[in-house]
């Protein structure tokens, strides 16, 4: 029988994923006034677009003649809105980052439910001194809640000073701006924040996975490891999109800031930066369950194969034992004798043959075909050229 979680092992779990019920946006849009994401998401674009394209228009500022104005690299100087950097900041970027805030806080505590419900995962016997603390502490939730809430809010706040004192606002856009600012790098900062907790639960919950062929999800259960990386991924993807049209075509504030301060080093400081936070996607969400349950399998296959072999070597020692006393070869009741053994054989192999082609990645094949095509990570690197050309083309 599975053991069951004790009272204090939930009351650890809840407290980590207290911090995605209690971040405010989400926790005002949908658990208050209960919208829906795809309402969420229009009127994030229609914030950070809309708004400030109205509000371009009645300052009497120009926009684009022509779909090359809009994909020029740099952005041309006679007008100044909407351009590249609109595209992919006020459409694409900052809404579909506050999207994923949103739907972070309903998402990833469903699915580490689904690991803990099906004791895919199990709390480890002793936590770490200051997750110690936390759990034990009387008001270990409220502390945990109010420290990720300050951090986000003052680096969302500093980060944000330090655009305007790069470039004062001139006018009502540029007012709009610094909030619009303000809500991006909340968004982002408060995701990071959230990704720290993530792997801190799944820091202090160990992995136990068990083999099972016919699992629903086609990966023994472990398909919410998979799901939430998948979201994970898209987050550094975004941000990845954002860091590439903001190097190429002048970004915000604070990326000319750091692209004054390390000149040409920008590009190599921004690749590692991705490819560590690629690396640890991969490692946390998709290679450390897979090598659990790869580990699984081989154990399985080896015990099995040994008794596979033990049993195959007495049968055959039969046979040949019953060929020498019998005056015609394998005839009569000699055949008959071992068509059960033979046929038990068979199905073995044929079991042992569905372990070994078991999917032990936590995301199903088809995902993995899909991801290997779509979801490239040099993609955002691409994008600009993929622009200019565009506009070479209609040019």
């Amino acid at each position: 029988m599975l053991e069951q979680p004790t009272d204090n092992q939930i009351h650890r779990f809840q407290c980590f994923l207290q911090i995605y019920h209690n971040e405010p946006l989400g926790y005002i849009l949908v658990r208050r006034l209960r919208l829906p994401l795809a309402v969420i998401g229009f009127g994030f674009i229609f914030l950070y677009f809309g708004i400030l394209l109205i509000l371009h228009h009645l300052a009497g500022h120009a926009s684009p003649a022509t779909l090359e104005d809009v994909l020029r690299i740099p952005p041309a100087s006679h007008y100044y809105y909407p351009n590249l950097n609109a595209i992919v900041y006020d459409i694409i970027g900052n809404p579909l980052l506050l999207l994923l805030l949103i739907f972070f806080g309903q998402y990833v505590p469903k699915q580490i439910r689904r690991l803990e419900q099906s004791n895919l995962i199990q709390p480890g016997s002793s936590p770490s001194r200051p997750i110690r603390w936390l759990i034990n502490h009387e008001a270990g939730k409220r502390w945990l809640v109010g420290i990720c809430l300050v951090v986000t809010l003052g680096v969302a706040v500093i980060t944000t000073v330090i655009g305007v004192v790069m470039s004062p606002p001139a006018n009502t856009p540029d007012y709009y701006v610094v909030f619009l600012s303000f809500l991006g790098h909340y968004g982002q900062i408060t995701i990071f924040v959230q990704l720290i907790i993530l792997l801190i639960i799944l820091n202090d919950y160990k992995l136990t996975p068990r083999l099972h062929l016919r699992h629903p999800d086609g990966c023994s259960g472990l398909a919410p490891f998979g799901q939430v990386g998948l979201v994970v991924y898209l987050y550094l993807f975004i941000l990845a999109l954002q860091a590439a049209i903001g190097t190429i075509a002048g970004g915000t504030p604070l990326q000319r800031l750091t692209e004054q301060t390390i000149n040409a080093s920008a590009w190599i400081f921004l690749s590692i930066f991705f490819s560590t936070g690629f690396f640890l996607v991969f490692h946390e969400f998709l290679y450390k369950p897979r090598r659990a349950l790869k580990t699984l399998q081989q154990q399985y296959l080896l015990k099995a194969g040994d008794e596979w072999t033990r049993y195959h070597q007495r049968l055959s020692a039969s046979i040949i034992d019953s060929v020498e006393e019998s005056a015609s070869l394998l005839s009569g009741r000699s055949e008959f004798q071992f068509d059960d053994d033979l046929k038990l054989l068979e199905i073995w192999d044929k079991l042992n043959r569905d372990v070994e082609h078991i999917n032990t990645w936590p995301i199903s094949r088809r995902t993995i075909r899909s991801l290997a095509f779509f979801a490239n990570p040099l993609f955002p690197v691409l994008l600009p050229f993929i622009a200019e050309a565009i506009s070479n083309i209609i040019s």
